[in-house]
């Protein structure tokens, strides 16, 4: 989301900004960064698909839904004083705003609707947690 139309915004696609990222950060790869994110959402759904409703969310095979994620990045150093980066969850959101993945990726809806209603995910940019 912008909060601000004037604000100067660089957007990068995906490809470009895992090279950008791998050139900055030579001792990270972004591979890794991105497991332990995937991780992370698949540990929140876990979690709350875990218990029946009203404290979790129930299974339904006619149910379909899209989430969006907002994670941020930490630098963090473990207990031999490496430096890695820990994703941190900043929020989950129900029907998230796609205007920009629509506006870059102009395949994005058509491939999140295959994924949701036809389980077709091959050759599409999506990954099965």
């Amino acid at each position: 989301m912008n909060y601000r139309e004037d604000a100067d915004w660089k957007q990068l696609y995906c490809d470009d900004f895992v090279k950008e990222f791998e050139e900055q950060n030579p001792d990270q790869q972004w591979s890794n960064v991105m497991a332990d994110i995937l991780s992370v959402i698949g540990s929140v759904m876990e979690c709350a698909t875990s218990k029946p409703p009203p404290a979790g969310i129930a299974h339904s095979p006619q149910s379909r839904a899209m989430y969006g994620v907002d994670m941020m990045l930490a630098w963090r150093r473990n207990e031999r004083g490496d430096k890695y980066i820990q994703p941190m969850l900043c929020e989950f959101n129900y029907s998230p705003d796609c205007a920009r993945a629509c506006q870059y990726y102009g395949s994005f809806f058509d491939d999140v609707f295959s994924a949701l209603f036809f389980d077709d995910i091959e050759g599409r940019p999506i990954l099965r947690l």
